[in-house]
């Protein structure tokens, strides 16, 4: 038996779920793949269960988001034994040693539970992201997003993994949970990255694991969406990861930018739906504030460890909050 299954999660993906599910059969056998559909229309499981029979599928029946939607496929490889779950984009595809590379980390890297690559984005020419970054305007972003491959070259820890494709122990969910739902859509990999790094788990990259990502096809679909969710998540995530003392020394940083962000949204066009985050991010302060005590009660590492594991120094490779780092020294 693999150590490993694949949960790719599908929402009318029948443009690229097929290369997908191809490029997973090159690094696995078919029946280690867990297909969760979120309610599709466009006939894309009906060709899934056809063309690979012997691939596993679940059905939400209506779309519950990224967390609602890979968590049903979390438990089912959890009950089904396996050591390791690769969680993976419908519109991305996977080199040939991606998971031989990634499981390699995970069996010699014991502190690891979020092991991630280097994917490449074909319509820029350039690298998708190489792991994830978290500023200490306390803003997380991929990092290497828009970087060359040869940029980043050796394996080192890094603050997270996207769950658009990583592999994690499994071992890791039993002791923080799976995916949070209150996380729709946005935020819920680094609070998942966030909340492994209080248990004592870290997350490592290596250039080897090689795949590539047509960033965003889902979520374009669905614009509106996208802005109300990562405007209120990103407060969500602060207020339930970040220990008192980081907040202290960096959240002036972050709440003042934070409302910038809806501003931006409301001069591109989409002004209820960042009127809708903010008003949500701040109608979430209850749930946020009791998930926060849950994870510093039982975390495994001082504030100060968290930090120095977490923060990489500097704003965030977003222009605008570049150039207001600039006017603000």
């Amino acid at each position: 038996m693999s150590k490993t299954a694949f949960v790719i999660l599908n929402w009318n993906c029948k443009d690229t779920i097929f290369d997908c599910l191809d490029s997973v059969i090159t690094n696995t056998n078919e029946s280690n793949i867990i297909v969760v559909d979120n309610g599709s229309v466009d006939g894309s499981m009906s060709v899934i269960e056809s063309k690979y029979p012997m691939v596993k599928t679940i059905y939400n029946g209506y779309n519950r988001g990224f967390s609602g939607g890979v968590n049903p496929g979390i438990k089912l490889a959890m009950e089904s034994n396996y050591k390791y779950v690769a969680l993976l984009n419908p519109d991305a595809t996977l080199g040939n040693k991606w998971l031989k590379t990634l499981e390699m980390v995970l069996e010699k890297k014991n502190d690891v539970g979020i092991a991630t690559g280097q994917f490449y984005n074909p319509e820029t020419k350039s690298l998708d992201g190489v792991g994830e970054g978290f500023s200490d305007w306390l803003l997380p972003y991929l990092y290497g997003e828009g970087d060359q491959t040869d940029q980043h070259s050796e394996p080192m820890y890094r603050s997270g993994g996207s769950a658009g494709g990583s592999l994690y122990r499994i071992e890791l969910f039993k002791e923080i949970g799976m995916f949070d739902e209150y996380f729709f859509l946005y935020s819920e990999d680094t609070d998942v990255s966030l909340r492994a790094q209080h248990a004592g788990w870290r997350s490592y990259y290596h250039p080897d694991a090689k795949g590539t990502h047509a960033k965003n096809s889902s979520s374009r679909k669905v614009p509106g969406v996208v802005v109300e969710q990562s405007i209120r998540n990103r407060r969500v995530l602060v207020m339930k990861n970040i220990p008192g003392k980081m907040l202290l020394r960096h959240g002036y940083k972050f709440f003042f930018v934070e409302p910038l962000f809806a501003i931006n949204q409301v001069r591109k066009g989409q002004p209820k739906a960042a009127i809708k985050g903010y008003i949500k991010a701040w109608m979430a302060t209850p749930y946020a504030l009791k998930a926060r005590r849950q994870i510093m009660k039982s975390r495994k590492i001082t504030s100060k460890e968290f930090e120095k594991r977490v923060i990489t120094p500097g704003p965030p490779p977003i222009p605008f909050i570049k150039l207001l780092a600039k006017v603000m020294k």
